[in-house]
């Protein structure tokens, strides 16, 4: 049987052989890939989760209002500060600002509720706040001082920080589809709840 084989394997020209033997390399390689990549977003996601329950990192920016917010006077006015690290060229960040404009629109009424929008470069902001209307107050850290701070990897990110001044929501990348404003509601909502206690 094995004789037989390993003639039948002769009589396949060699070409086949070698397109055989890419064909089997293409598809170890497309797997590793994939592999790779799933353990990289397990990581990622792991790194997010690591920096529930952290204290916030104070800063002070100018929106593009000219207004000036210091975090560490929103945690001492216990107010609920939801932050957006983003810029103009990441589709992604584009293709949330619908659903962060209905979140913003949800809490308008609330003013314990305080949203931020970070651009960590300034190319593009204003022409995108103007043509997405985005309700988020909106800053440009240039410097990217603020995103390293807070240990931002991948964008859009989300953070939510509760009135006493704990990280507890931290979100890295695009949620899934119509999952945003569930997910940063639930955040919102809960630190609401536990400021009101």
């Amino acid at each position: 049987m094995v004789i037989q084989r390993m003639y039948d394997l002769q009589k396949i020209a060699p070409v086949k052989l070698i397109k055989i033997g890419f064909l089997i390399f293409f598809i170890s390689c497309f797997l590793s890939i994939r592999i790779h990549a799933q353990d990289s977003f397990s990581g990622l996601r792991d790194q997010d989760s690591l920096k529930i329950g952290q204290n916030f990192l104070d800063f002070t920016i100018q929106t593009l209002a000219s207004d000036t917010i210091q975090l560490d006077e929103l945690i001492h006015q216990k107010k609920i500060t939801v932050l957006n690290f983003w810029f103009a060229a990441c589709k992604p960040c584009i293709r949330e600002i619908p659903e962060l404009n209905a979140l913003v629109a949800r809490y308008q009424d609330n003013p314990d509720v305080v949203f931020l929008a970070i651009s960590i470069l300034p190319h593009g902001v204003k022409s995108v706040a103007q043509n997405y209307k985005f309700a988020y107050q909106i800053a440009v850290d240039e410097s990217q001082e603020i995103a390293k701070m807070y240990e931002v990897s991948s964008y859009p990110c989300h953070i939510v920080i509760d009135s006493s001044g704990k990280i507890v929501f931290y979100k890295t990348g695009l949620f899934p589809e119509d999952k945003l404003q569930e997910g940063l509601s639930i955040a919102i909502e809960e630190a609401l709840a536990e400021k009101d206690k």
